[in-house]
């Protein structure tokens, strides 16, 4: 089987890198959906004209509404315009209780109320892009029908649940989904979206009652987002509860089930042991997400580490890659870090550009602070999407290669950042193991 590769719409400073470094790279983008009520005809025009009949999914962002209002606030004062925008698709249920109180599970009782906020949910992603790429100047010409510019599924409204909210919201999201369901239209794929705490994860009753709960409604697929659960620093038990919850909810691979924020350890599961059927990550950043901020955010420049499988802070990679006499020469280089097209080209032949992937500047308005330039967040952004790509087709390597690519960081690091720097890597490894990964072929 192949992974399907999904990315996150981050910011329209990225859209360019949807289509990096082929254009065939993704399955689909995921585009949240307060940025297409604040700007439809930005992300229409992306979809149709700077893409290749990608596709995409708007995640609706129902949860924004049942936290403290003070999380849809800006800086004046404000509800955030985007949030606003989102919240008038919804209709009264979701407007009354704007930026004054949550929305809580009580306010969806069955019957209209509830049916009418899924038929607004729905309508909202099925028809706000399409309608604009279909009513466009650029679809004269691609002559692209309505059912080619739809989205590849809808998402029901969804709830953030942890250990002690899921049995007050769960129940609200099956009549949801199964509202959803009954509204749907022909050749209509409908999902659930899981965002859950991460101690969802180390309780086996609680994934059991959720998988139990959506084993018998006859969903499309699923996405799961686990709230800032970064693989890298997670516990060999969330990480064992995150594939009981992949696998038991695709239902012997009948169900399709994208992690919305994963990393390499997804990817590996989603090939080797069936968790998922789609990994998504965002350009260069995105591997991991709180619920909390609604939106958007700002990538960083990191340099990817391969052996790693992890983004680093670039003066420490410097430092690793000196101490191993890496950066003697762009050969060695190529040899022991990365060989990539990104990093010959930037280098050409000479090491010292090495330095391009960390040029940075000072602050204006905090001179003890420095900030990456542009030229080197796009340098590190397109080495990272280079070696996604990569990872994405490695994983239908052999189990053994598999496994000696993760044991082989492990031994070139831990003299340079100490075993708890690459702890994660052996912990993942063990994990494969246990669950099937053979270390000989």
């Amino acid at each position: 089987m192949s992974v399907d590769h999904w990315m996150v719409f981050g910011t329209f400073a990225e859209q360019r890198f949807f289509v990096y470094p082929t254009v065939d790279t993704y399955t689909g983008v995921v585009i949240n959906g307060n940025m297409v009520a604040y700007a439809p005809e930005g992300l229409a025009a992306f979809l149709l004209e700077k893409t290749k009949d990608i596709r995409y999914i708007i995640d609706p962002l129902t949860h924004a509404f049942q936290h403290d209002p003070s999380t849809i606030i800006d800086s004046e004062g404000n509800i955030k315009k985007s949030v606003k925008n989102l919240a008038d698709e919804y209709g009264d249920l979701i407007k009354d209780k704007l930026g004054e109180d949550p929305l809580l599970p009580e306010d969806l009782n069955e019957g209209k109320t509830l049916k009418d906020f899924v038929q607004k949910c729905m309508d909202f992603q099925r028809d706000t892009l399409s309608k604009r790429m279909i009513e466009s100047d650029a679809n004269k010409y691609l002559e692209k029908s309505v059912n080619d510019l739809k989205p590849y599924a809808l998402i029901a409204p969804y709830f953030f649940m942890t250990e002690r909210t899921i049995n007050a919201w769960l129940p609200k999201m099956i009549k949801s989904v199964k509202i959803a369901i009954e509204l749907k239209k022909e050749r209509e794929k409908i999902f659930s979206e899981i965002a859950i705490g991460k101690g969802v994860l180390v309780n086996d009753k609680i994934i059991q009652n959720i998988v139990d709960e959506f084993s018998g409604i006859e969903l499309d697929g699923f996405i799961i987002w686990v709230d800032d659960l970064d693989e890298h620093q997670a516990g060999s038990t969330e990480l064992k509860g995150l594939l009981k919850l992949a696998r038991g909810l695709r239902k012997e691979n009948t169900k399709e089930v994208i992690n919305l924020h994963g990393s390499y350890f997804s990817i590996i599961t989603a090939e080797k042991l069936n968790s998922f059927s789609g990994v998504a990550h965002g350009p260069e950043f995105g591997e991991h997400r709180p619920i909390l901020p609604v939106g958007g955010g700002v990538p960083l420049a990191k340099y990817y580490i391969p052996l790693l499988h992890n983004r680093v802070n670039y003066k420490k990679a410097v430092k690793y890659f000196k101490k191993k006499k890496w950066l003697e020469d762009t050969e060695t280089f190529h040899l022991n870090v990365c060989n990539c097209r990104e990093c010959k080209e930037t280098l050409n032949g000479d090491i010292s550009k090495f330095a391009l992937f960390g040029k940075d500047k000072r602050s204006e308005k905090n001179p003890s602070k420095f900030y990456p330039i542009r030229e080197t967040k796009e340098h590190c952004l397109r080495h990272y999407l280079q070696r996604k790509k990569t990872e994405f087709e490695f994983v239908s390597s052999s189990d053994k290669m598999i496994l000696d690519d993760l044991n082989k960081g492990v031994e070139e690091y831990k003299e340079l950042i100490g075993l708890e720097g690459v702890d994660y890597l052996g912990e993942w490894k063990d994990l494969l193991i246990k669950e099937g990964l053979a270390e000989t072929e």
